[in-house]
């Protein structure tokens, strides 16, 4: 209490706001992986075949 901290910069706040959105997003996206793959492959098979 009688040293505060010095408050974070931007630089620090950004990489850890980065850092906890991937944490979250990152599992996120890669369990939605297959089930995303599945869909494209019965519902965008002119799509994919395209590519």
């Amino acid at each position: 209490m009688l040293h505060p901290q010095v408050p974070l910069d931007r630089r620090e706040r950004l990489a850890g706001l980065f850092t906890v959105t991937a944490l979250l997003a990152g599992p996120t996206v890669l369990a939605a992986a297959p089930g995303v793959g599945a869909f494209l492959a019965h519902h965008c098979h002119s799509f994919l075949v395209a590519l």
